[in-house]
């Protein structure tokens, strides 16, 4: 399991990423900046499964209450050590 814990709650990343689903992944990474939270979140929104936070991972206005230095900074992190593991094949989960 991709299963993560930011500031208390458990966060589940998901294991298959079926093209059909984030054809344009590779257009939001590339397009994302550390000051654009926007693209960041519509990032989020196509790798997150689960999560205890309020509302739902895939919708971006759920985002809108997360606390940004204990919350969306963290996620933005785990998202981007999520993906570096998945691309290399070294995932310890």
């Amino acid at each position: 399991m991709f299963d993560y814990t930011v500031n208390g709650k458990r966060v589940t990343f998901k294991a298959r990423l079926p093209l059909k689903e984030v054809r344009d992944l590779p257009r939001l990474l590339a397009a994302t900046t550390p000051e654009d939270y926007d693209t960041q979140i519509a990032v989020l929104v196509r790798l997150i499964e689960s999560w205890d936070f309020d509302g739902s991972p895939s919708d971006p206005k759920a985002y809108d209450d997360l606390d940004i230095l204990s919350e969306i900074v963290p996620l933005t992190r785990l998202c981007v050590e999520y993906i570096n593991a998945k691309t290399s094949g070294d995932l310890k989960n």
